[in-house]
Parts: structure tokens; C-alpha cells; sequence
């Protein structure tokens, strides 16, 4: 057991140590009496209902801390209370009692101001009755602590699965406020329980506890007192609401970035952090990682999983890929990327809706990467192959589910082999129109890639544009083709020193005319034809190769020196390399960036 639930547990058991006495009873004595004030919490019902009689002693009852209390009920006599107290009083200082507590209902009010006449103070007012107080020992020595000088509150996060925050403006406030649902915590309710009660009142939406983020400390607050607000992070159970309208005018779910920011002490070193929904500063301390809620891993799965239902889909395949298979990806076509944050070039990620989960595959040069890069409480990382993800999904997933996929983003050949494996077990992998990740990232994804196109002069090709065009007309007349379709970046630009740009759809509608125009056979080519290589190419390969050989060279005799004066790490000795070879002829740029020193 810890110390901290032994101080819990000791500290309740000693406040029930309350006995009932009379004026000949000895009382236990403490050195400490601060804790006098905690005594009013543990009357019996008996002691609540103390008759006052005309005899020489006060039923009342004593607390650890060498403090009595006296509760009134019915006067019997003024006089004879008058007489009770003043014997009362000495007998207690006999005793070395070091405060006396009275509390004071209607029927025996009267008796307040004979208790102020023998220097009893005002201490604090319940419901149905007044608390006075003396101390016997002087005011220096009783240090009793003010009474409930601070109100409790609780406020509720609840975000939606498009990362909207549930916000709600009161109906009887004049400004116009956007706050979190909430209020005051009723007496003997626990925090969660309150923060559920409070948001289910006010919107109609049930919801469970997930975890305290953070309390708000702030002064000069309700009836004057300071307040304490603890925010809770709920996940919604339903999403209907029904506004309560005798305390909101209205209700909405918010952007996170809609309405007030608030200046938040983080846990870590009380850092300023911003959170919405405050038009005031006030300082939250955290009490768990408060950035979790709103995660942008966890809105961006929410989205994803709301598209895939309005789909009616069971979950959605994210290669790592774009519209031409190119291995080198521009930032918008990073898609897997951005859904995962797994920045390896080798990767599928296939996101489910139900079971909500989410789960990437990845050769083994990318497993430690991955590790590192996902979010374990969100995905799962596979090591085997791609080609299993079939397999996981038939074993995972419900016959009947529909799987879907962006077919411009996958090449035709994995679809064709992944759409067989799934129809096999029953299960439908779907083509989609639109792609359900560009959707989600929205405005802020990338636009198109825009840099200057590099003409390459014959002295480089071998063969000019014309010569190319003639040379491809005959072989597609060898195999009696009317349409050559290239789709590879990389061989685009080995046939055209001229492009004619045109959007990615037309060519759907392109392949449609030329069909409807003319009998004819569409060639796609498995094999790059600028896999072969004329003279001149192949003998820049050479002269490219000797070039590098120099580079190198240069390089290891660097290396060779210097690893003998002092320690040099890869990423030194790569900038070193790359030096080297800028200087050679024709240099334009690394193809890959380093891994290593090489």
C-alpha cells in the first residue's frame, strides 16, 4: 500500500472517532487542532436533534483534536442557557478543550446574540443552521481553517468522430459565451459521476468516463468563493442531442479552432498550452497528456472510419503509391504517410471500421522505423508481407465485408490478385470514384508538383523526340496495337522532350473515344522500353560510372586520413562524399538521400 492511500485510509477512519459526552467525560487530546472543522461531516442523526434542558451540562459530543459541539434544538429556557453556558464554558477550559462549536437552528436563534456577548465568532452557515465558534486557548492557538471557502465544479470534453468538441452557451448569460458542458458537483457526488450527470442533463447525450485531463484553479467565483474545475475527457455513447432548455439556449459541436483559446499550464514544467473554449485566462494544471484528446492520428481516423461508413464499407486500403506507380512520391501522394505517420517508403495500411483498428504492413529494412513512427495505441504493425493483408482481412473481418480501394493508387496487378483472394472467401474489394484520404486531408494537402521540366539534349538521348515516336509506331505495329498508354512517370519523360499536361482524369475519357472511334488493341506495357538502351546512352553510363569511380576515390582517400586523427560519423562522411561528386561534370542531384556513409 502506498503512503498516499495509508493517509487516506488512517485519515477517514480517525474522523469517525466522534464520542457523545457529558461535562464529567475526558476528552483525548491532539497537538494539532486545525482539523477541528472537519468534525461537523460526522454527526449522528441523534446528536442532530440534542435537546437543550435547565440542567448544569450541554449534551455534546468531542472530536481527536480536543474540540466539543453543541447542537441546539428546542430552548427550554433563556435564562437557564445563559446559566448552562457560562458553566459550560468553565468546565471546558478546565479540561483544556480548545474550541466549542455551536450550531444554531431556527427555533433557538435567539440564543446568537447571548453566544457573540461570551466571544463566540461567526464561522459559516449550512442549510437550516448557523455555525459559531470560541476558542479557549486564544486565537493564536486554535488555527481552525476557514470554512468551504472553495466551490466545486466539472466540465466535459466530448468530441465527435470528426474531432468536433461538444460546446453549449447558457441561456441566462448576456455575452455571447461558448463553454463545455457542466457544472457544480452535487453534495456527496463523485467527479465522474457529476461530469456524466451534468453533460446528459444539459444535452441528452449519454457518455462514459475516460479520464481527468486537467482542473482549472480560479478565485473570486461563485458566492465570492474560489472555484475548482476539473475537466474530464468523455467518449459519447450516443450522438443525438436534446438540449436542455431551461439552462442552454443552444448547443453545437465545434472545430477545435472555432471559438476562445485558454492559456493551459501543462503538466510538464507548467508550459503555456492552448485549448478552446474560454474568453478569459485562467490557468488549467494538467493531470494527464491533454494534446491525447485531440490527437490529430485519432481525428484523422475518425474521419476516415465516417467516410468508410457512408460507404458502407468495412474498411479501406492505403498503398503507397500514386496514379504512376512511381517509386519517388510527391509530398500531396503521401498518403499512407499521412494517415500513419510511417515515412518509409515501403508500407500498406488498412484501416477497419469495425473492429475499430488500424494496421500497417512493412519489409523488415522499415520494422524498426515503424515502430518508432506509429502510434502503438492506434496501429498495429505487421512484419510479414504485403501479400498476407488478404489473409488478415478474411480471418479479421466478417464474410460479406466490402473492402475499398483507390484503383488509380495500386497497380493492376496487386488488385487482381488481392480481388481474387477476397472473392474466394466471400468478401468484395471495392473500386472507388473518389479517394476517401484526399477527402480527409482536405485544404491543407499539397498541391500538384510544379517544378521547371529539364530538356535533355540528343547528345545525352541518342535518339530525338521523332525518332523515339517512329520507333515505338513500329513496334506497336509489330503487335498490331492502335494505342501505346504510359502511366510511368519515369518513362514519360525518357519518350517526350516535349509534355502536353493534361488532368489525371481525362485519360479515362481519352481511352473511351479513341475505343468508340476505331477497332483497336491498348497496349500496356509490363516492361519499360527505356529499359533499352541505345550507343550513346549506354555510353553515358560508362562515362557516368567513371565519373562516380573518381568521386569515390577522392572520397576514401579522405576517409583514410582523417579515420586516424578522429572519430567520423556517417552523416559527416556521406556530406563529404556528396561534395566530391558535385563536382564532377554534369552533377545534378543524389537519387536517393543517404542512409549511411555508403
Amino acid at each position: 500500500m502506498s503512503i498516499l492511500a495509508k493517509i487516506f485510509i488512517h485519515g477517514s477512519s480517525s474522523l469517525q472517532r466522534v464520542t457523545h459526552h457529558s461535562f464529567g467525560s475526558l476528552v483525548r487530546r491532539h497537538p494539532d487542532p486545525r482539523h477541528l472543522l472537519s468534525t461537523s461531516t460526522t454527526m449522528s442523526a441523534s446528536d442532530q436533534n440534542t435537546v437543550l434542558t435547565p440542567s448544569s451540562t450541554f449534551p455534546f459530543t468531542t472530536d481527536i483534536y480536543d474540540g466539543v459541539t453543541v447542537r441546539t434544538s428546542k430552548l427550554a429556557s433563556l435564562s437557564n442557557f445563559i446559566k448552562d453556558l457560562k458553566s459550560s464554558l468553565e468546565t471546558w477550559k478546565r479540561n483544556e478543550i480548545h474550541a466549542v462549536w455551536f450550531y444554531i437552528n431556527k427555533e433557538s436563534s435567539e440564543v446568537v446574540p447571548i453566544l457573540i456577548a461570551n466571544g463566540f465568532e461567526f464561522h459559516h452557515a449550512k442549510s437550516g443552521d448557523l455555525v459559531m465558534l470560541k476558542c479557549l486557548r486564544g486565537d493564536e492557538s486554535c488555527n481552525i481553517p476557514l470554512y468551504s471557502h472553495h466551490n466545486v465544479g466539472v466540465g466535459a470534453i466530448v468530441a465527435d468522430e470528426n474531432g468536433r468538441i461538444l460546446a453549449v452557451k447558457e441561456k441566462h448569460r448576456k455575452d455571447d459565451h461558448w463553454k463545455l458542458p457542466g457544472g457544480y458537483v452535487e453534495p456527496g457526488e463523485e467527479l465522474t459521476d457529476a461530469v456524466k450527470r451534468e453533460v446528459f442533463e444539459e444535452t441528452g447525450i449519454e457518455t462514459e468516463f475516460v479520464h481527468f485531463v486537467g482542473f482549472r484553479h480560479a478565485h473570486k467565483y461563485l458566492y465570492g468563493n474560489s472555484d475548482l474545475y476539473f475537466v474530464a475527457y468523455l467518449r459519447p455513447l450516443s450522438m443525438e442531442t436534446k438540449i436542455c432548455s431551461k439552462e442552454l439556449q443552444e448547443l453545437k459541436w465545434m472545430d477545435i479552432e472555432e471559438k476562445y483559446m485558454e492559456c493551459v499550464a501543462a503538466s510538464s514544467g507548467l508550459a503555456a498550452e492552448r485549448i478552446p473554449m474560454r474568453n478569459k485566462v485562467n490557468t488549467i494544471y494538467a493531470l494527464g497528456d491533454i494534446s491525447k484528446i485531440m490527437d490529430p492520428a485519432i481525428v484523422k481516423l475518425r474521419a476516415v472510419r465516417k467516410a468508410l461508413r457512408s460507404l458502407d464499407l468495412a474498411g479501406l486500403l492505403v498503398p503507397n503509391g500514386d496514379a504512376h506507380q512511381s517509386e519517388y512520391l510527391a509530398e500531396r501522394d503521401k498518403r499512407r504517410e499521412w494517415i500513419s505517420g510511417f515515412t518509409g517508403s515501403n508500407g500498406t495500411a488498412l484501416i477497419l471500421n469495425k473492429p475499430e483498428s488500424a494496421h500497417l504492413w512493412t519489409d523488415g529494412r522499415y520494422i524498426f522505423q515503424a515502430g518508432k513512427e506509429l502510434n502503438p495505441d492506434l496501429w498495429t504493425l505487421h512484419k510479414d508481407e504485403a501479400s498476407q493483408i488478404g489473409e488478415f482481412i478474411t480471418k479479421t473481418l466478417n464474410p460479406g465485408s466490402r473492402i475499398g480501394v483507390d484503383p488509380f493508387h495500386i497497380s493492376n496487378s496487386q488488385y487482381q490478385r488481392l480481388e481474387m483472394e477476397l472473392h474466394a472467401e466471400k468478401f468484395r474489394l471495392i473500386p472507388l470514384e473518389r479517394n476517401v484520404i484526399d477527402e480527409v486531408w482536405g485544404e491543407s494537402q499539397p498541391p500538384m508538383p510544379n517544378q521547371p521540366i529539364l530538356s535533355l539534349g540528343i547528345e545525352y538521348t541518342g535518339m530525338s523526340l521523332i525518332d523515339k515516336v517512329s520507333f515505338f509506331r513500329e513496334e506497336m505495329k509489330k503487335k498490331k496495337c492502335g494505342c501505346l498508354i504510359l502511366s510511368d512517370l519515369a518513362e514519360i519523360a525518357y519518350t517526350f522532350n516535349l509534355l502536353i499536361i493534361k488532368p489525371y482524369n481525362a485519360i479515362g475519357e481519352f481511352i473511351k473515344e479513341f475505343k468508340s472511334s476505331s477497332d483497336c488493341k491498348i497496349w500496356f506495357s509490363e516492361h519499360a522500353s527505356r529499359a533499352v538502351k541505345n550507343e550513346t546512352e549506354m555510353k553515358g553510363f560508362v562515362n557516368c560510372h567513371i565519373r562516380d569511380a573518381v568521386a569515390l576515390c577522392r572520397y576514401f582517400a579522405w576517409l583514410e586520413k582523417e579515420i586516424v586523427k578522429k572519430e567520423v560519423d556517417e552523416f559527416q562522411a556521406s556530406q563529404i562524399l556528396d561534395s566530391f561528386r558535385k563536382e564532377m561534370d554534369d552533377f545534378v542531384a543524389r537519387k536517393i538521400q543517404s542512409l549511411n556513409s555508403e
